[in-house]
């Protein structure tokens, strides 16, 4: 009778145990699609980043050809 009260309680806790290693490997699951989303975005801030400088650069340019051209006209 004792036996059987200890392999229950040992079944318990054998399937609270594999219970909880499944919650794990989901958590493990969940925070590597989050890294990897992590990282999507931070390559195209990356990417939004660069096209931002070189559009202000462009822009940069158009202002000084802009205003030699006044000049020159001046």
């Amino acid at each position: 009778m004792q036996s059987d009260i200890k392999e229950r309680k040992l079944s318990v806790l054998q399937r609270k145990i594999e219970n909880l290693e499944e919650l794990l490997k989901e958590k493990d699951n969940q925070l590597e699609l989050s890294r990897s989303k992590l990282n999507a975005v931070q390559a195209q801030t990356f990417t939004s980043e660069g096209t931002l400088t070189s559009l202000e650069e462009a822009l940069n340019d158009r202002d000084k050809q802009v205003r030699l051209k006044i000049q020159i006209r001046i």
